[in-house]
């Protein structure tokens, strides 16, 4: 006997999983905004399959398992690795416009309470990936069930599904109109507020809440080109999230304040665009060479923006001099003797360049022989 199929999607994709009939109908109820009929069927397909769970078990798992959910996010940031910039965030919309807003935040530190609280305002799109196309800054909606701890706060988490929850109809064709990474405060005494962060800082935010940020052509350029165009990226501080509704209509509601860039890519060479692993053992004894980099942006205050693999790090002070002189791998002593025989140089200079070489090394963004490291 056939057993019935299930289609699942996040945006159009749609593969089948085989299942017993109670099983289905369980599914179908929980991820009901993530069927194949509920989004738009116009859009490219980004697959999403529900694995066969029973297959080294031998028992198919609740509906309501917060298993489910791992592997199906899983699969849809797998099919937008290196065509999407996809951020750990809710999304959440303006039922008219469909602009949504990306809340920002790393796992367990807000994204589901805010849809949980917010979501009967604003179009619930998804409280786990918002996935953008960077060109046209449209977004796959993956508006899956809301996985919440119970009142002893110990997993495992039990799914509800959106309508379960009163949450608003996910809008069809949603765009990104703001960036807000939250910044929740128990001790926040004073009404919420948004403040505009400089790229450096928002990037310092965003970056370690994508997904496979490196794997995209010029990473870092894109994921800054998507943060102008709509106005720059906020930090939301608050105490409560269901008194921030006020705020984020509001930044929905006016039209983004497209400035000049503030930085620029750097020339990569023609290695620096490939996903190579740093490799030590390749550094002559006594050299120090940069590790190869996704992408490099200069920053305002003469700062540089790296990104190497999952390492991403703001260079400042001595960073950026020593980033650039190493355009060819150096002997260590020949960078410290040229660094330090600046005119202007300190008189601790030596060390100075020394504990900075350390430093760069230890974050992956310069690459020691084994005896310096």
């Amino acid at each position: 006997m056939t057993q019935p199929t299930l289609p699942v999607a996040a945006g159009a994709g749609i593969n089948h999983l085989s299942i017993d009939d109670e099983s289905l109908e369980t599914i179908r109820t929980v991820w009901n905004r993530c069927l194949p009929e509920a989004l738009d069927a116009a859009q490219p397909p980004a697959v999403v399959v529900l694995a066969d769970y029973w297959k080294d078990s031998g028992e198919m798992p609740s509906g309501r398992s917060d298993a489910v959910v791992g592997d199906v996010t899983a699969t849809a940031i797998d099919a937008g690795i290196g065509h999407r910039v996809m951020f750990h965030a809710a999304g959440l919309s303006d039922p008219e416009s469909r602009r949504t807003i990306a809340l920002v935040a790393p796992s367990g530190t807000g994204k589901t309470t805010a849809v949980a609280a917010l979501g009967s305002q604003f179009g619930y799109v998804t409280d786990e990936t918002v996935i953008i196309d960077p060109d046209s800054l449209a977004i796959t909606p993956f508006p899956k069930p809301l996985s919440i701890l119970g009142p002893s706060g110990q997993r495992p988490k039990t799914l509800f599904f959106p309508d379960e929850l009163g949450l608003m109809a996910t809008p069809q064709n949603p765009t990104l109109g703001a960036v807000v990474v939250l910044a929740r405060d128990p001790d926040h005494d004073d009404a919420p507020h948004l403040e505009r962060l400089t790229l450096a800082d928002a990037l310092g935010h965003l970056v370690p809440q994508t997904s496979s940020l490196a794997a995209l052509d010029r990473g870092l350029a894109t994921l800054a080109g998507v943060v102008d165009r709509v106005g720059g990226c906020h930090l939301l501080r608050y105490r409560e999230i269901h008194t921030v509704g006020p705020l984020l209509e509001k930044l929905l509601a006016a039209e983004p304040v497209q400035e000049s860039p503030a930085w620029s890519a750097v020339e990569l060479p023609v290695e620096g665009r490939v996903d190579e692993p740093a490799n030590t053992s390749t550094v002559p004894d006594g050299w120090v060479q940069r590790a190869t980099a996704q992408d490099v942006l200069a920053l305002p205050d003469d700062c540089l923006a790296v990104l190497v693999d999952s390492n991403f790090m703001v260079l400042q002070g001595l960073g950026p001099v020593i980033w650039e002189s190493l355009d060819q791998p150096t002997p260590l002593d020949t960078l410290v003797d040229q660094l330090a025989s600046h005119p202007e140089a300190p008189e601790e200079a030596e060390q100075m360049v020394r504990d900075a070489v350390a430093q760069l090394a230890e974050r992956g963004v310069l690459l020691l022989d084994p005896a310096n490291a």
